[in-house]
């Protein structure tokens, strides 16, 4: 197979029970498209942001904010 045994052996581990190679790519093709999404910066999110600093949620100095 042409990896590591170690890879072998988290992969069934990942998975309780019986081992389905399709349901273990399906998951893992999953996880993939949804890793590393993008937040949209929009006006409300910003005024979010914000509200979190003023009110000390968000430890980021206001001087340092353009």
């Amino acid at each position: 197979m042409k990896v590591h045994p170690s890879t072998i052996s988290r992969e069934f581990k990942r998975s309780p029970g019986q081992y389905f190679a399709e349901r273990a790519e399906a998951h893992a093709s999953l996880c993939r498209s949804t890793k590393g999404r993008c937040i949209i910066f929009t006006a409300s999110l910003a005024k979010t942001i914000y509200n979190w600093i003023h009110n000390k949620q968000l430890s980021v100095d206001e001087k340092v904010l353009r």
